[in-house]
């Protein structure tokens, strides 16, 4: 650490001793005391200072590569960000700058982020450290223990989060406002201490809380107990309270619980059960028990209004769900995601929403119960769920979106109710077990691109309502052979029925204006393939379709063919 000297000019003094003579009536509280190696000075914050609050205040240039401006109120400075390779950091209580000699009040926004630190004093001129103001302190740091200065009143959030050196941690009795995920990832942190006379703020046996405890901001990832009675006061868990807590592996909820924030109870490997049922929870923000390993089964009283995205998500062990008496009108996105065991989910029949990502990437998922209202299933909402083969869609079901039921693989032929009106992109692509869809009696106007490429199709039926066929939309559809489209369909997309070895037959309504040039194209045709035979209804489409890419010596094009022709006919290869 550099420090020096701050030369204060004779005409400074003499102001200083001028105010506090006549302030004081002498020069009684203007002592200035210099250490024995004259590396600082100490000026009464009566004496002229920028200081009204009666500290003594120490000058000193602190640590070289610390920049500074000033704040709004032109009363301080704020840090703003480190420069230098020095290790052993500290921060001055008055910085001489642009706005003269005042005190430094703030740390800003990241201003050590990503530093590597032995020790840190801070001033005592200190009142806010802003958010990620120290975040990362690099694990090559030797910084274990951390003494927050008396007068700090704000610790914004993630203001030292992820420093894995730090171990200890002391509050001050002025600190009055706490932010989330202050001490978040600290891996080695396992003493907090809060003065006793602080009115705001509280810890018990190093668990940080409000006064009251009713909330609980950290309980430190280096505690090493392996179960923990929460007090039942608590009525909220902080975002990421307990997050990445490895040692424990029985935690008692508080009775009073009411809200976990988001990531409040995750990354707990240890723990394979919580009691909701002695609580009075109502909210479960985001990811609220995301990545608990060790959690096998979750039961959730009726009393939850809201959930949060993703609230079980990564939750590798959880291989049921039971909610069927909850209130839920929608399973919110990433609900379950990439939960690998989840086998059986039991849902309220008030459910009218799948939302996106719900399941996906539940591979052992097979049994969804309780959907039968659902309207929408969302984008990707069962996507991967490579076990789903017997599941019925809602006969109430309107939107099908995009990738909603993309790789899976065993899923089987689907009931497609009267109320569908959409079917996305990818939304059942690589479904290779499928073999038939019926699509004759819904709403559908429009099937996206890629819906069902690459699945094993024999034989598809469309809807009077349908309109338009996406891109690719039965792309490698290697066992498709008779397409039938319907009469009303207007545009047929690029590669729609491109690569498909074993079709034969199609037929082109008169209602068709727009064919791109690639729908039918084959590259991969061998020679054991059937001929394709693309008859059209209108006479006077010829020119229109004249530029379609196919291979003459496997495609032909007929027009003039009514419907009942196509039915009958007979292609000679």
């Amino acid at each position: 650490m550099n420090k020096k000297i701050l030369l204060v000019s004779l005409l400074s003094l003499s102001l200083f001793a001028g105010c506090a003579s006549n302030n004081n009536g002498g020069n009684q509280n203007s002592e200035e005391n210099t250490s024995s190696n004259g590396e600082t000075s100490e000026v009464n914050s009566q004496n002229g200072s920028s200081s009204s609050e009666g500290w003594d205040y120490t000058i000193t240039e602190g640590t070289d590569g610390i920049l500074y401006e000033l704040n709004e109120a032109g009363d301080g400075y704020v840090v703003t960000e480190y420069l230098s390779i020095e290790t052993d950091i500290q921060i001055p209580e008055l910085y001489d700058g642009e706005g003269g000699l005042l005190p430094v009040r703030e740390i800003g926004p990241a201003a050590f982020r990503y530093t590597t630190m032995d020790s840190l004093i801070l001033p005592r001129s200190l009142r806010i450290i802003r958010e990620e103001a120290f975040l990362n302190i690099e694990s090559g740091s030797e910084l274990t223990k951390l003494e927050l200065p008396e007068g700090l009143e704000v610790i914004e959030d993630s203001a030292f989060e992820w420093c894995p050196t730090l171990e200890e941690v002391n509050i001050p009795s002025t600190v009055k406002s706490i932010g989330r995920e202050v001490f978040h990832l600290c891996e080695n942190l396992k003493k907090l201490k809060v003065a006793e006379d602080n009115p705001y703020y509280c810890a018990v046996n190093n668990v940080l809380f409000d006064k009251e405890q009713k909330t609980l901001l950290c309980y430190p990832e280096g505690l090493k107990l392996v179960a923990y009675d929460m007090p039942n006061t608590v009525e909220t868990i902080a975002k990421s309270a307990f997050y990445g807590n490895a040692s424990l592996q029985r935690m008692t909820l508080s009775s009073a619980l009411k809200t976990v924030e988001e990531h409040g109870l995750a990354a707990l490997d240890g723990v394979s059960s919580f009691n909701f049922n002695r609580t009075k929870i109502e909210t479960l923000g985001d990811k609220a028990l995301a990545e608990n390993d060790s959690l096998t089964s979750i039961s959730l009283p009726t009393t939850i209004t809201s959930f949060g995205k993703s609230v079980f998500a990564s939750d590798s062990s959880l291989a049921s769900f039971n909610y069927a008496d909850g209130k839920m009108s929608e399973v919110p996105e990433g609900f379950f995601s990439a939960c690998s065991r989840l086998g059986t989910v039991t849902l309220p029949t008030t459910v009218t929403k799948i939302g996106k990502s719900a399941f996906q990437g539940c591979n052992t998922l097979t049994t969804v119960n309780g959907i039968q209202n659902v309207e929408e299933i969302g984008a990707n909402a069962f996507n991967a769920c490579a076990k789903l083969a017997n599941f019925t869609l809602p006969t109430k079901l309107k939107k099908i979106e995009e990738g909603a039921f993309g790789y899976c693989w065993t899923l089987e032929n689907l009931s497609f109710g009267s109320d569908l009106e959409s079917i996305g992109n990818r939304a059942f692509t690589s479904c290779q077990a499928m073999t038939s869809v019926d699509l004759s009696n819904t709403k559908v106007t429009s099937i996206g691109d890629v819906a069902f490429m690459n699945s094993n199709i024999e034989s598809i039926q469309f809807p009077t309502t349908l309109k338009k066929i996406g891109e690719q939309c039965f792309d490698q559809c290697s066992k498709l052979e008779v397409v039938d489209f319907n009469s009303g369909l207007e545009e047929i997309g690029e590669s729609a029925l491109a690569d498909c070895n074993a079709l034969r037959k199609v037929f082109i309504p008169s209602s068709v204006t727009k064919i791109a040039p690639s729908a039918f194209l084959n590259k991969f045709r061998k020679d054991g393939d059937p001929d394709l035979c693309i008859l059209f209804e209108s006479k006077d489409q010829e020119a229109l379709f004249a530029n379609l890419n196919i291979s003459e010596a496997k495609t032909h094009l007929e027009f003039g063919v009514s419907h009942e022709e196509f039915l009958n006919h007979e292609h000679q290869a």
